[in-house]
């Protein structure tokens, strides 16, 4: 399984679910000319702040220019007025947002015009800068350039820099109710995936792919057999490129979800607080992994281990 096959990227995605109020906020504030420069958009992954980001990108600069032309180029991520900062055009070996990459707003800001146009710098996500990059842009959001707006995103936003975060306007964003997950997904779902998805469309319809659907089995298999067989080293391998980034970040998200969802469905039993302490030494084995820059197959053996037992 690659990437591509679970993921649409926000910029290309035209619907956005459940967030209509937060929607009206930011744009009845640059309608009515009171827009704050930098936005601070919260939330669990997953529950579409990166694809209101790119709505309300395409809203402002539709009002300067054709929308259909605006439309076009957000997709193709060629907008002259739209700068972007991720994790994935990052060459870092730390996989962290860099200072290098902030300064470039700075260039970004001085190629285009000022005068009369919007510019929008979208940070995906905030959560993945390191300390210098956010001591850089920190001192952007304190001295702002006029009609540049700067939209954040944060999965997990107590980590930042608390003087980063006291220079947005923040807005929290909620996990969708299970209603509406189904209506997005629009087939039927297993209980333990809805709880797995934990609000997120974008979850929930990972694994209600058909590709998506079976990374969940063989994710649940491992964590009941451990990886004492082939398949495993099946399974392991293609996750050990880099192009496939992304399915591993998946994998190791389902295996806290799964630890989690078990202890959840346990809390009367016994072991509850087992699987609850299993689940923080995924945790800070995930974190390790980071820091030290790991091998995956051997960090993936680790944790099925530790939730089999065999650790």
């Amino acid at each position: 399984m690659t990437d591509s096959s679970l993921h649409t990227h926000p910029r290309m995605k035209k619907v956005l679910h459940g967030h209509d109020a937060v929607e009206a906020r930011l744009r009845t504030a640059f309608d009515q000319e009171t827009m704050h420069h930098a936005w601070l958009l919260s939330g669990p992954k997953g529950i579409g702040k990166a694809t209101l980001a790119y709505d309300f990108a395409r809203y402002v600069l539709a009002k300067q220019e054709d929308p259909e032309r605006v439309s076009y180029q957000i997709e193709a991520g060629s907008h002259p007025s739209l700068m972007v900062l991720d994790i994935e055009s990052e060459e870092s070996s730390t996989k962290a947002i860099t200072v290098d990459a902030v300064r470039r707003i700075n260039d970004f800001l001085h190629l285009t015009p000022s005068n009369k146009s919007w510019r929008i710098v979208i940070i995906d996500s905030a959560d993945d800068l390191n300390r210098n990059a956010a001591n850089a842009l920190l001192k952007m959001l304190e001295e702002p350039s006029a009609k540049v707006l700067f939209l954040l995103i944060s999965h997990s936003s107590g980590k930042l820099l608390p003087t980063l975060k006291s220079r947005c306007r923040k807005l929290d964003i909620r996990a969708l109710p299970e209603a509406l997950i189904r209506e997005v997904v629009g087939k039927e779902l297993l209980p333990e995936i809805i709880a797995i998805a934990a609000g997120s469309p974008g979850r929930a319809m990972e694994l209600a792919s058909q590709e998506g659907e079976e990374l969940y089995r063989q994710v649940k298999r491992f964590c009941s057999e451990g990886t004492k067989n082939e398949e495993f080293l099946k399974f392991s391998e293609p996750l050990i490129s880099e192009k496939n980034r992304e399915t591993y970040q998946l994998v190791k998200g389902l295996i806290l979800d799964i630890t989690a969802y078990a202890a959840i469905s346990n809390a009367s039993s016994s072991d509850a607080a087992e699987q609850a302490v299993v689940w923080q030494k995924l945790t800070e084995l995930f974190d390790k992994e980071i820091r030290l820059n790991l091998d995956r197959k051997t960090v993936l053996m680790s944790a099925f281990a530790m939730i089999a037992g065999e650790a």
